[in-house]
């Protein structure tokens, strides 16, 4: 309750408190991460689904609030542990999977000083995900979302959206 909104995703949890855009804002691959020489690697490689980690009983590692996590993956019995550091509880061999936007994990490794030798970004991705601005419901800015909508499509249809991405890419 101490700020406006927030930029993340739009979970059915959070329509209770928040309004948004009609398009996404931004769409994001989320890949496998996994400690070096995961004996399942294998194993692993063939995730296409949630459904996929939860019948293969791998566990996740995610940070505090992660909505989709908690939506997704929690009711279909997968075990979370959600922290502050989740690579770091990756690297020490304490969960099988992180699943994140490949910048987002390369930046987040760097940050934490995770030794990169120590995690494994694998090659399965899982179906992209929408970022979108979310705006408390007695928030005096909802009334911007409209425009907000309409200001993202124009940049991606110019292609200043694919700019900012090349020069964030460029950062990490």
């Amino acid at each position: 309750g101490l700020d406006d909104g927030l930029f993340t995703i739009f979970t059915p949890e959070r329509r209770a408190y928040y309004e948004t855009h009609i398009n996404s804002a931004y769409s994001s691959d989320r890949l496998i991460w996994t400690y070096r020489d995961h004996p399942r690697l294998t194993e692993m490689e063939k995730i296409r689904s949630a459904k996929d980690i939860s019948t293969r009983g791998f566990t996740v590692a995610t940070y505090h609030g992660n909505g989709w996590i908690k939506a997704e993956l929690e009711p279909l019995g997968i075990k979370v542990f959600y922290e502050k550091e989740p690579f770091r509880r990756l690297s020490r061999k304490k969960a099988d999977i992180v699943i994140e936007d490949p910048l987002i994990g390369i930046r987040t490794i760097k940050q934490q000083n995770i030794p990169f030798h120590q995690i494994t970004q694998t090659k399965v991705v899982l179906p992209t995900i929408p970022y979108q601005l979310l705006i408390g419901k007695k928030s005096r800015f909802v009334v911007i979302l409209p425009e907000f909508d309409r200001r993202m499509r124009e940049i991606r249809e110019d292609g200043t959206m694919e700019r900012i991405m090349a020069v964030y890419k460029s950062a990490v």
